[in-house]
């Protein structure tokens, strides 16, 4: 018999996800709606496996893998179809080949692997969330359920063979395999989640457990338990205390998963549990009615069409009007869930002849994954063939000479920015994102405390400066190095991405989804190695913005501390320099812009007060100021009043924060001069 409760529940988790995703402030906890949705799928399946093996001995696979294509492969097809077809209209021909090779994995159930690779990939962190990212829990789901009825049947024979005789006590054995199967998956999620948090984020070994812990109620489970209302009431309100205790503290800031999930997880067990029972009645209350129920059936359908309706609505109208945004999502992913539930998702899983035989589920299969596939490869064709040509042969190229290119950018303004984005730029716009500075393997990657100190110039020179800072101060490398060149010094780079050289600057960190441990050790570490080489110039540089609000302190406030402190720990006959950090477009990266933009790449200009942070500068300034540190701007020199992403035919940014390496190389003239008034 069909359980509605559990369909309320799906209906909580769905809308859990919904609301964290749109109005994140409303429900900081919301994310734990995927967890709900492990818990319930574990117990449903797990239960089915299990009462087919003792039923019958064994578990067709074939028909349970079939059954898994009909529920969910034409949904999943045409929302990754649909996705791939509206980002052609929606993003550059710089983004969609990006999001077609994001379809790709999506085709082949393996996109939380490629997310987690792309989270631990400064770059690609950089750039805007995928309408296809969440995809990764359907994938975490297949991952398991393709290999978990195997290690079930695996277990039944070894048992028999061992035995010599059919298991007597089936329902042990499974409790044992499954009890053990959690217990290790806890393990690695408790293990993986702080050296390398994207891995247990996405990675089925981290995550099973919480799709074991289901199966491990649906096999002690096995018949609705006889509670008294006492028990009953007890265990549903313990639930829903547990559940939604959980939606409302917790926040993105939480080392996740780790052991966290257990707390929800705990309460979603309490209330599949209660709700079997006759005299659970608040708990039916709640979740039985109509709109509960509805919402729950079509929950599938809703979570597959609602990131992207939202991602790709953010990018084509941007975050201006965000309530009305939001609100307009919704109402299109509920219409789209609803329509599609009615016309495609239950005909197909309700289908007589799918369900009678099995072999045309299979051929589903492989239909829909090779034309996914195809359309990938079609749509990321034509977006390279479209943007090829139009980023190289704007209209009206011919008769629309770029704007002057400095030599050395003294001044950018709307005079500077060509009409048309000329056909050949500097770099070009396909391998902007690629033009950096030659530091090959100097950063050192986020799990790591330990600075790596890489020198470069003339080693034998008598003088010395330092680099230090995060990929902010990379960006500052090739003008550095030339005045380095010039003025006879050696050059040591200490880099970390997204690690700021502010001491003791506690902040969950956006790259490895937690507080930054490793960044905390590396700054103290780094110093000392400062303090050891004894340089004559240390330049330090930052991003300012990009960084969530410090654990135990308020920015800017926490700002200024941190870099107080740093300062006051090098070198007190060093020279020190601080360059001030360079603008950040928060909504489009520019070469995008630019790419959809080639006759109009003024358009792309962006307010430079939506570009800097006021607070964070004036933080610096006074932290600089009190350790006489002297200070270099480089703003005046990337923007006026707007900030551009193109000065004649030279691309400014490889992303939305960093200078391409030919426009950084642009400043040294600019930058030399600076620094030798300073040094003076």
């Amino acid at each position: 018999m069909s359980r509605l409760d559990i369909q309320g529940l799906r209906a909580v988790a769905i809308l859990s996800v919904l609301l964290y995703h749109i109005f994140p402030r409303l429900l900081p906890g919301g994310f734990l709606g995927v967890d709900i949705f492990f818990v319930i799928s574990g117990f449903l399946i797990t239960g089915i496996l299990t009462r087919e093996l003792q039923r019958t001995g064994r578990i067709r696979l074939g028909r349970f893998w079939a059954r898994r294509v009909r529920r969910l492969l034409p949904m999943a097809s045409l929302v990754t179809a649909l996705t791939l077809v509206t980002s052609i209209f929606v993003y550059s021909p710089l983004r969609v080949p990006e999001l077609a090779t994001d379809a790709r994995w999506v085709a082949l159930y393996l996109p939380n692997y490629w997310f987690a690779a792309r989270q631990t990939d400064y770059l690609a962190n950089q750039a805007p969330p995928s309408p296809f990212q969440h995809f990764w829990s359907l994938a975490v789901e297949e991952q398991y359920y393709f290999c978990w009825p195997i290690l079930m049947l695996a277990a039944v024979l070894a048992a028999t063979r061992i035995r010599c005789a059919p298991v007597a006590n089936l329902r042990l054995l499974l409790l044992g395999l499954t009890a053990m199967i959690t217990a290790v998956s806890m393990l690695v999620s408790w293990q993986l989640t702080q050296p390398h948090q994207p891995w247990a984020f996405f990675g089925l070994p981290a995550r099973a457990w919480e799709l074991s812990a289901g199966g491990l109620l649906a096999i002690t489970m096995q018949k609705p338990p006889r509670l008294s209302r006492a028990v009953a009431t007890a265990s549903v309100g313990a639930g829903i205390v547990l559940l939604t205790g959980s939606l409302i503290w917790f926040s993105a800031d939480l080392v996740f998963p780790g052991l966290w999930p257990v707390i929800p997880i705990a309460g979603t067990l309490l209330l599949l549990w209660a709700g079997n029972a006759p005299r659970a009645k608040l708990l039916h209350v709640l979740t039985e009615n109509k709109s509960s129920v509805y919402v729950g059936t079509i929950s599938y359908s809703l979570y597959l069409w609602h990131w992207p309706v939202l991602i790709l609505s953010r990018a084509r109208f941007g975050f201006d009007h965000e309530v009305a945004l939001g609100a307009g999502c919704i109402a299109v992913s509920l219409a789209l869930s609803c329509v599609s539930y009615r016309f495609l998702e239950n005909p197909v899983r309700q289908s007589a002849r799918l369900r009678r035989v099995v072999w045309p589920n299979y051929a589903l299969l492989f239909a829909s994954t090779t034309t996914v596939l195809a359309a990938c490869t079609a749509t990321a064709s034509v977006s390279a063939t479209h943007g090829s040509e139009t980023v190289r042969r704007p209209e009206n190229s011919s008769a629309q000479p770029p704007g002057p290119t400095p030599r050395s950018a003294t001044t950018v303004s709307a005079s500077t920015v060509p009409t048309t984005v000329p056909a050949t730029t500097r770099p070009s716009l396909e391998i902007a994102r690629k033009d950096q500075p030659a530091l090959g393997l100097c950063g050192v990657a986020f799990h790591i405390a330990t600075p790596r100190v890489c020198q470069y110039g003339d080693h034998k020179a008598s003088k010395s400066m330092v680099l230090f800072g995060d990929s902010h101060a990379a960006q500052w490398f090739t003008p550095i190095s030339s005045f380095a060149r010039q003025h006879g010094y050696k050059i040591f780079v200490i880099l970390k991405s997204s690690c700021p050289a502010a001491s003791n600057y506690r902040f969950v960190s956006y790259a490895v989804g937690r507080e930054f441990y490793e960044c905390e050790s590396w700054v103290r570490r780094s110093i000392g190695q400062i303090n050891h080489l004894r340089p004559d110039i240390i330049v330090v540089s930052n991003a300012t913005l990009g960084y969530t609000e410090p654990i135990g302190g308020h920015y800017p406030d926490a700002w200024h501390d941190g870099l107080s402190r740093t300062f006051a720990a090098l070198p007190s006959a060093t020279k020190k320099i601080l360059i001030l950090d360079t603008p950040r477009f928060f909504e489009t990266p520019p070469t995008e812009c630019l790419a959809a933009h080639l006759n109009d790449p003024a358009s792309c200009g962006v307010d430079v007060t939506k570009t800097i942070s006021q607070g964070a500068r004036s933080a610096e300034k006074a932290a600089a100021e009190a350790h006489q540190v002297n200070v270099v701007d480089p703003v005046p020199w990337l923007c006026t009043k707007t900030c551009y992403g193109i000065v004649g035919d030279i691309i400014m940014y490889a992303d939305s924060n960093h200078m391409t390496n030919t426009f950084a190389s642009t400043l040294s003239r600019r930058l030399a001069v600076q620094l030798g008034n300073l040094l003076r």
